[in-house]
């Protein structure tokens, strides 16, 4: 009896103990609002714990992974997506901060709420990301016409104010500083400012000179408050056009550039541009089969060299749906294609950050362009994104190999792999996917082309990172220093061993 109590001391003690360690040593996942769903990846001491210090980062995900999502509202422990969004492994996050919820009421002295925008910046500490915050939702007080409006000038003053207010938040100089050290040095200003007014939208579009006149006025502020913080210019749809009944201003960027003359480049310090390659965006860029992202990001730098400006590129928006219209039919496939096909075209542009818009589908919104489904499962695109992160956005580019032209369809991009330093190659065949509904009618799918890739053996892996085959100099009958690869329409990954 002695001896059965001895042990059962010594298991209590035991329990007791490891009750006081799993205490002191509590995760984030038990402050979660609700568990995963059943296919959600979760997160793994790897890739999470070792960058958090006391629930801090201890270092800030690397930029020169360009590659990143767009994020709506909160974005810490507490939030659902939380485990979804650090799985991705993305160093880059957009979110946005609305003038309206921080000052929603016209007072003197000014009030801001700062809670909201507060959870909105959490990833910055709690997901090591770097952040891009868009400042936009003009207040009803202020605006002109609705929250995507320019403000009245007579509040000028106030939305200099109120910028000054929100970067100083979010330096990390310890003095007026939001809790937990958060910091956010990358400021964009308004999205898609080229919109143009209408009685279902709003937009700086057919205010060019407003819009030069608040980059003077933040910017200097931006600077003050933070000395390493980057003035971003909201980033244009630059297609869709009022010349063609649409909503954008295709002069707009150009107007501003004269507006701000002479000095052109003085208040903003990264140029940014939207691309979505829907059928009717294309055809104003490109004659080739590919997406038309090359060329509509050197339109507007052919624009920023008539003004004598040289600036940073980022490209805070780009996208395909998995579903959607009628009129543009895709499936989950199909979307995950485009996510190489465009990381890999942004790299090669050399973008400071490219925002795969959005994370998750949106309610209400025809267009599925989420790498995760409304309830949180996940799309074939988010494991596709995750390899391209790994991939593409950890690698060094090196080349274009074989651009599209209007008579090839085979797209290849050099790159220098992570770590192993191996030569590695992204290609497919373009079109990737069908563009609209009378193409799917006679899309082929089956569609193959050989290449030939100078070495001896070589790997090749599908978009989302399965192994598809090996293959040594000589299978086609040719010991000649070349490895003959068939390049299908969905992107493919070939690494020279």
């Amino acid at each position: 009896m002695q001896k059965m109590t001895n042990r059962q001391n010594k298991w209590i003690r035991l329990t007791s103990w490891l009750l006081m360690v799993a205490t002191v040593l509590v995760t984030p996942s038990t402050i979660m609002a609700a568990p995963a769903a059943p296919d959600t990846p979760a997160i793994s001491p790897s890739s999470y714990l070792p960058s958090l210090r006391n629930n801090v980062c201890g270092s800030t995900r690397d930029a020169s992974n360009p590659i990143g999502l767009q994020v709506y509202g909160p974005t810490g422990y507490s939030t659902r997506l939380f485990n979804q969004i650090q799985n991705t492994q993305s160093s880059w996050l957009r979110n946005g901060i609305d003038w309206s919820v921080v000052e929603p009421q016209d007072l003197t002295p000014s009030q801001y709420n700062w809670g909201y925008a507060d959870q909105v910046v959490r990833a910055a500490v709690q997901n090591c990301a770097n952040m891009i915050i868009t400042i936009a939702g003009t207040p009803e007080w202020a605006t002109t016409g609705n929250q995507h409006s320019p403000y009245k000038t007579t509040y000028q003053s106030r939305f200099v104010e109120f910028t000054r207010a929100l970067v100083e938040r979010y330096d990390g100089d310890n003095i007026d500083d939001a809790p937990g050290g958060m910091v956010v040095n990358h400021w964009e200003f308004y999205n898609e400012p080229d919109g143009a007014a209408s009685p279902s939208g709003g937009g700086w579009g057919n205010d060019p000179a407003r819009y030069a006149d608040m980059l003077k006025a933040v910017y200097p502020v931006v600077k003050q408050a933070n000395p390493n913080a980057q003035v971003v210019f909201g980033g244009i749809a630059y297609d869709n056009f009022t010349s063609t009944g649409g909503l954008f201003v295709r002069e707009f960027f150009d107007n501003v550039l004269t507006a701000l003359e002479p000095e052109a480049g003085k208040y903003f310090d990264i140029m940014n541009v939207h691309y979505y390659p829907f059928v009717g965006h294309r055809v104003n860029w490109s004659k080739t089969n590919s997406s038309g992202l090359v060329e509509k990001v050197n339109s507007v730098n052919a624009i920023m060299a008539d003004h004598g400006v040289t600036k940073p590129m980022m490209i805070t928006e780009i996208g395909w749906h998995s579903g959607g219209p009628d009129s543009n039919p895709s499936n989950e496939d199909f979307q995950a294609r485009h996510v190489v096909q465009m990381a890999a075209q942004s790299m090669a542009l050399n973008a400071v950050a490219t925002i795969w818009w959005t994370l998750q589908d949106l309610d209400g919104y025809p267009w599925k362009t989420g790498i995760l489904r409304p309830n949180n499962s996940i799309k074939v695109s988010y494991v596709v994104y995750q390899e391209a992160v790994r991939r593409l956005g950890n690698a060094t580019f090196v080349k274009v190999v074989m651009p599209a032209t209007e008579t090839n369809d085979l797209e290849i991009y050099e790159f220098r792999e992570a770590g192993t330093n191996k030569t590695m190659y992204t290609a497919w065949l373009n079109p990737i996917a069908p563009f609209n509904a009378e193409h799917a009618q006679t899309f082929d799918d089956s569609v193959t082309q050989t290449w030939q890739a100078p070495g001896s053996n070589a790997t090749i892996y599908a978009q989302d990172g399965s192994l598809m085959q090996t293959i040594s100099d000589g299978a086609d009958g040719a010991t000649d220093g070349q490895i003959t690869v068939t390049v299908p329409r969905s992107p493919i990954y070939i690494v020279i061993n």
